[in-house]
């Protein structure tokens, strides 16, 4: 995924340096429905990074971004499953769109010259917390939905994610004094109380997805060799592996109701979305063919009937 400066420095090939993208996850088991809708997910299928969404199993593929310039990823649902936010460089710099849940009526809401990416809604909807290079370096900022009342939150950290109650944000942050060791931490949403959770000194955590009932995380490690899915309560205990297999297996994101893990892997030679079960067990193909590759993706929640 070649881009500007965020969009290639977290560039989605799963190698974790002093960073890595983690995608989003679901907001309050109160702003989340029983059922699950569609998964967003970034592909150069067409030869240009660009937005898709299908369902569950892969089926009925749509194009929601179409850019002839720039490249689009980082796609996240909002609460009521209407808006994505996203970043984007069509304008020639890294910057957060809101659009329609079908890609229309794409907005900028960060304009700024400097680059802006990884947007992740709070569970309300009303704010987002996002990384930013405003100061000069990687910093987590949060503002208004419509990017209003920008403000800086923490020093450092790429990809955070609000918990389900809205109380906390966790993130992927390089170890003190390591120069490649990454750990999930979590800070509260006001910026204080940091607190390293998957604390495994020498190797490398991130992509922190939180359950939607707030009692898990879904993350990756690569303490076994190679980079695979894991779970771990939400203070960093029982730590447990629901991938094996060859290739990296990267980029959880729970379903709504719970049920169901999305990931990207390269297992098969491509980098593909699958889904699995929490226990891991009940692996699903999620991309279609040999033009459906995919990164980063993330699950649609369902209003409430």
């Amino acid at each position: 995924m070649v881009t500007t400066k965020f969009l290639r420095y977290f560039a989605a090939s799963g190698v974790i340096v002093a960073s890595a993208i983690i995608p989003a996850f679901p907001a309050h088991a109160s702003a989340y429905p029983g059922a699950n809708g569609r998964i967003v997910y970034s592909s150069n299928q067409t030869g240009n990074y660009e937005l898709f969404t299908a369902s569950a199993t892969g089926a009925n593929v749509r194009q929601i971004t179409r850019t002839t310039t720039g490249a689009e990823g980082q796609a996240v649902w909002s609460p009521n499953g209407k808006k994505i936010a996203f970043t984007s460089n069509r304008d020639g710099n890294d910057e957060i769109y809101v659009a329609n849940a079908n890609g229309t009526k794409a907005v900028n809401i960060t304009n700024s010259p400097d680059a802006d990416a990884q947007p992740n809604w709070s569970p309300d909807g009303k704010r987002l917390v996002f990384v930013s290079f405003r100061n000069g370096g990687l910093q987590l900022w949060t503002m208004n939905a419509d990017g209003t009342k920008a403000a800086n939150l923490f020093a450092g950290g790429v990809q955070p994610s609000f918990s389900p109650d809205g109380t906390k944000i966790a993130f992927t942050n390089s170890d003190p004094g390591a120069t490649a060791s990454t750990d999930v931490y979590v800070i509260s949403a006001d910026g204080t109380g940091l607190t390293n959770i998957s604390n495994d000194a020498g190797t490398n955590s991130s992509y922190a997805s939180f359950s939607p009932d707030g009692t898990a995380i879904a993350f990756v490690s690569d303490r076994s060799g190679r980079d695979q899915i894991w779970t771990m309560s939400v203070d960093g205990d029982r730590p447990t592996m629901i991938t094996a297999t060859t290739g990296q297996n990267i980029e959880p994101a729970w379903s709504p109701d719970a049920t169901r893990i999305v990931f990207r892997s390269t297992r098969s030679g491509e980098s593909l979305l699958y889904t699995v079960k929490p226990s891991g067990k009940g692996v699903v193909k999620v991309s279609r063919g040999s033009a459906a590759r995919g990164e980063l993706p993330n699950w649609q929640p369902l209003p409430r009937r």
